[in-house]
């Protein structure tokens, strides 16, 4: 099939298979360099085909599940709203909109569902796991007793008990909740097994939703990524130990690698970006665009996914912001070519690189994730921690969201590009800018959702201004 002048200007390769972008960022992360997809569609030119049913976005963009039954077929197509309210509460020039694509709203509550669906889906295929098998008996020899897995784990000198299960495979995960609770689910929908490492910092609504969904948690320090007590690193030597335990009884555990693994970017390319361009088309009209997308990084894959989507779709320039925490080196990597922050001085870090009340972003190194996209970002914000905290509060007062940490952060970094917009081009014209949801605060209760926690941090509790002074009662609603 032969490619206009046009196509090949913008696209080295020629069609959709998703090995050959896989290949391509594979390239190009090594190198440091920057991708162009290969393999997002060509929306541009298609026609919009809504599902008259519900006018959902296209079925093609839902993410790569296989059969798409059951937890899996309801993952993508998350919706995208505007915050009329919070942008009429900035008091800025008029006119700029500010859009929030709703991945909260994917059955496992976080955009962590696309990655995770990916890569299980990958390693089937690939054969580190085995082929899904629910409902069918496994037993397990060696020293295992009750069809359990037993594994020994020398590093933290401690055993990980797990039920055989049984696809005879086991998902292992290091994550600070959110992938961890994607990858359970969708575990047991296809009846693998689910080890999960965990960093002691994580909220205990996270743990206890991963320990309800059948998960095995193991909980460790903070530690540095070079130390193999790092949450990632017992991770992987978890599932070593269980394919040298048990391979012989074909046990096969994958080590899904969420920083480092491209399923992650490619399927954000693949899916989230294209959504993303649609609706804010569908919202604004054909003609017009986005100004700028701003959200933070964990591992890097949204940021990443969506900055080639979107470079490769929209025909005039769209500013891609990413938002970092406190201590995080990826504001460094950004702005100076040097993943490197002051927090990182070893007189004034207290439990881990990058020691905020925000959970699952922030990194004190890049990720072959991050390198594919998000690393050559036209921008990066740094988010005080008050910021966060003022953002989530004004986003519940006035749009009546309740979304957990990272999400309030990349609303706070969106605030600020539009305030940063408005003072440039006062008088040019509404901006649009667009920014993630990516989880509830329903899972930060005992932290970020906390008064006694933020405010042991040195935080301010916005509540805190309708109270009267010295009796705690309350004064009346804040006015707005």
């Amino acid at each position: 099939m032969s490619s206009s002048p046009r196509d090949q200007h913008i696209l080295p390769l020629h069609g959709s298979n998703p090995w050959q972008l896989t290949l391509l960022l594979t390239a190009a992360a090594a190198a440091g360099g920057l991708v162009v997809a290969a393999a997002i569609p060509r929306l541009r030119d298609r026609p919009n085909r809504r599902r008259a049913e519900d006018g959902r976005d296209d079925v093609q963009s839902a993410a790569p599940t296989g059969d798409a039954s059951g937890y899996a077929s309801a993952i993508g197509n998350t919706p995208l709203i505007e915050l009329p309210s919070l942008v009429s509460s900035m008091n800025l020039s008029g006119g700029h909109r500010l859009f929030c694509k709703m991945e909260c709203l994917n059955p496992g509550g976080t955009g962590k569902d696309r990655v995770a669906s990916a890569m299980i889906l990958h390693a089937e295929r690939t054969g580190r796991l085995p082929p899904p098998a629910v409902g069918a008996e496994t037993t397990i020899t060696g020293d295992s007793p009750s069809r359990r897995l037993e594994v020994r784990l020398s590093l933290l000198g401690a055993v990980v008990s797990l039920p055989a299960p049984p696809s005879r495979g086991v998902v292992v995960e290091g994550t600070s909740g959110s992938t961890g609770i994607s990858l359970a689910a969708l575990a047991a929908a296809r009846g693998h097994g689910c080890v999960i490492a965990l960093p002691d910092d994580c909220s205990g609504d996270k743990r206890a939703v991963l320990e309800g969904m059948g998960a095995e948690v193991v909980v460790v320090p903070v530690a540095s990524i070079s130390n193999p007590r790092h949450y990632v690193n017992v991770a992987r030597e978890i599932a070593r130990v269980i394919n040298a335990q048990y391979g012989g009884d074909g046990v096969r555990a994958a080590f899904m690698d969420q920083f480092e693994n491209l399923a992650n970017v490619t399927e954000h390319a693949r899916s989230t970006g294209p959504e993303i361009w649609r609706q804010v088309r569908r919202a604004i009209g054909d003609s017009a665009g986005i100004d700028a997308f701003v959200m933070s990084a964990g591992t890097g894959g949204t940021l990443s996914g969506v900055t080639l989507a979107l470079r490769h779709l929209s025909p005039r320039p769209v500013r891609m912001v990413l938002a970092d925490p406190p201590g995080s080196s990826l504001h460094g990597a950004v702005a100076y070519g040097a993943a490197y922050a002051p927090e990182q001085a070893e007189r004034v870090l207290r439990r881990s690189r990058a020691d905020t009340v925000v959970e699952g972003v922030g990194l004190d190194r890049t990720t072959a994730n991050f390198r594919a996209g998000a690393a050559s970002a036209d921008a990066a914000i740094r988010v005080t921690d008050q910021d966060t905290v003022d953002a989530a509060h004004a986003l519940l007062g006035t749009e009546g969201l309740f979304v957990g940490s990272s999400s309030a952060m990349n609303v706070a970094a969106a605030m600020q590009v539009l305030r940063e917009m408005d003072a440039e081009d006062a008088g040019a014209g509404g901006k649009v800018v667009v920014t993630v949801i990516c989880d509830v605060g329903g899972r930060h209760l005992t932290r970020f959702w906390n008064r006694d926690f933020i405010v042991g941090r040195g935080l301010r509790w916005p509540g805190d201004m309708n109270r009267k002074k010295g009796d705690g009662q309350e004064m009346g609603e804040q006015q707005l």
